[in-house]
């Protein structure tokens, strides 16, 4: 929305004549994700840093989930804010942090790499032996 980044978007519309356009949405069509999505893949993970009452709003695990076409979709997240019930209804099918246990923020930066690996194996494993 215009308030994001300190209220960059509002300046760029006001000073340049910019566009709004939802930032999911964007990037999707961008990296050719809607080409991707077409043929219904088996299981498609997505992420973000923080799971919250907004990505259910035109962030990109939002739109992934819409493109998705009913596949599963699963993200994994930094972090689990607020009720997820409107990624659920969005398409959404499960989300997992990365922060297996207590952590500092510090430590989850340093070994993000390592823990979104070690995370996503465990998510195909179990999707793979239920299928």
């Amino acid at each position: 929305g215009a308030g994001a980044a300190g209220g960059t978007p509002a300046g760029l519309v006001a000073a340049l004549g910019a566009e709004m356009a939802p930032g999911g949405r964007l990037v999707a069509e961008t990296v050719g994700l809607p080409e991707a999505l077409a043929d219904r893949p088996d299981l498609v993970l997505t992420g973000e840093g923080r799971l919250d009452d907004q990505s259910a709003h035109g962030k990109v695990v939002s739109t992934v989930a819409a493109l998705a076409g009913g596949a599963p979709v699963v993200a994994l997240a930094g972090s689990l804010r607020d009720d997820l019930t409107d990624l659920h209804k969005g398409g959404m099918t499960a989300a997992f942090s990365l922060a297996d246990g207590p952590r500092t923020l510090d430590e989850l930066f340093d070994r993000g790499a390592e823990l979104l690996t070690a995370l996503a194996e465990q998510i195909t494993r179990t999707y793979a032996a239920a299928g």
